[in-house]
């Protein structure tokens, strides 16, 4: 018990101190030069790296690589806005998550593969803001956290390597709360809610087949009744919605065609 509310504060204080030096770095923005916008990340990917190279305790070395990898994102957020590339802001997350594969693999570390799959939904998000808008853009990019839930087990048993229970099961709340609360929307107000309502029931159940059918997780199973659920409410708002607007739209007209006469 002592370990797990040891783990739960060190997790929380390196997230506290990543917010502490984004924070100081915008305070100073304006006072800083250039070399000492871009030291600060540098400076402090490279603590990272020594850290995780001379710390023994496995939950101290997985904070550390873990605080250099968000460190690098930083760093071309930094690099882009000291000289205003004019990227798109999906290429400097896309290049974030290539960067981040060497120490997800090179490490394994869940809180990387987590960061990892978060940065690959964020890119995914802003590069169909290039060509879609509404609800339909936030339920697209959460479905790469579904399509990671899906594959990973079946990578696992190709490659070989150790299966990370803790990734896998925070893959799962991240994904259902993300697809369920943004799949709503979707469906009832969203142009593309026949696409959505063929994606949801796709995806439940490809994640119910894998997750439940084989990795036994229970959770999962608890998930996906919810997920229907959601998904009832759902439709059964949006055929409300449909037949309300047919019949106000009727009556409109049949109003003005009286009117006419």
């Amino acid at each position: 018990m002592f370990e797990k509310i040891k783990k739960f504060f060190l997790i929380f204080s390196i997230v506290f101190l990543i917010a502490g030096i984004t924070s100081f770095t915008a305070y100073n923005w304006a006072t800083m030069s250039n070399v000492e916008k871009l030291a600060v990340p540098s400076v402090l990917i490279i603590a990272g790296l020594v850290a995780y190279l001379f710390l023994e305790k496995e939950i101290y070395k997985n904070l550390a690589i873990f605080f250099s990898s968000f460190m690098i994102g930083t760093l071309f957020a930094v690099y882009g806005q000291v000289y205003q590339t004019g990227a798109d802001v999906w290429v400097l997350f896309r290049n974030w998550a290539i960067f981040l594969i060497i120490p997800m693999v090179a490490t394994g570390y869940y809180s990387v593969m987590t960061l990892f799959s978060i940065v690959v939904a964020i890119s995914t998000s802003f590069y169909l803001d290039l060509y879609l808008s509404g609800a339909i853009v936030p339920f697209l990019s959460s479905l790469t956290f579904g399509i990671i839930l899906m594959v990973y087990p079946f990578l696992q048993k190709r490659f070989n390597f150790k299966f990370n229970n803790i990734f896998y099961n925070t893959m799962i709340g991240i994904f259902y709360i993300c697809f369920m609360t943004s799949g709503f929307a979707a469906i009832i107000v969203d142009d593309y809610s026949f696409i959505a309502l063929i994606l949801y029931i796709a995806f439940v159940g490809g994640i119910y087949l894998v997750g439940c059918g084989q990795l036994k997780k229970i959770t999962v199973k608890i998930f996906s009744i919810t997920a229907l659920g959601f998904f009832g409410v759902a439709f059964i708002m949006k055929m409300i919605k449909n037949i309300f607007f047919t019949n106000v739209t009727v009556y409109i007209l049949l109003s003005l065609r009286s009117e006419e006469r």
